[in-house]
């Protein structure tokens, strides 16, 4: 099942985490995360508003799909577990899929009612991006409470680049190229 997600940039990691224990949330997740971020020739995949990277979480390694939707603060994402990031991504570079960025970060996840919270510090060539938080729930109302608890309004939710994600145009993910 495809999954909604929103990110707020600027977060206070602290306050936001004491928020999230005080509402029994459950820290699930506290580790590095390193995404591999692909796309084919003609940066076809992100012209067509979407993301597709390899996620390194410890030790489980993901196939991601993010797809932006133009007219919500949302995005729609798609996981598959793989075993060996040795032999996909050589698999993915055959397919004519190149690598176009990797993201390093330090992540601190939580889970509450079926909702996902991310806390993420980027690392070296992209530590200027502020500490994120990505919310991911399975629906628009779902989110929107979430936000609303964690002390944020709808308008709050921007990409990692700071524009709004709301706006009628996808987030561009190509400022974070090297």
């Amino acid at each position: 099942m495809a999954r909604r997600e929103v990110q707020i940039a600027n977060i206070d990691r602290k306050k936001i985490e004491e928020k999230l224990q005080f509402l029994g949330a459950k820290q699930t997740f506290n580790d590095s995360k390193t995404d591999i971020y692909l796309d084919a020739p003609g940066d076809s995949v992100q012209n067509s508003h979407k993301t597709l990277k390899i996620r390194k979480l410890g030790d489980k390694t993901v196939l991601s799909l993010r797809h932006y939707l133009t007219t919500e603060c949302a995005k729609l994402g798609k996981d598959v577990e793989i075993n060996d990031l040795c032999k996909a991504l050589p698999l993915l570079q055959y397919m004519g899929f190149s690598q176009w960025q990797i993201a390093k970060k330090h992540r601190i996840s939580y889970e509450l009612d079926n909702v996902r919270f991310d806390i993420d510090n980027y690392k070296d060539n992209l530590s200027h991006i502020p500490t994120m938080l990505e919310i991911e729930a399975n629906d628009k109302k779902t989110l929107k409470k979430y936000v609303e608890l964690l002390g944020f309004k709808p308008g709050d939710c921007k990409s990692p680049t700071g524009k709004p994600c709301c706006d009628k145009k996808k987030p561009s993910t190509k400022v974070l190229r090297n």
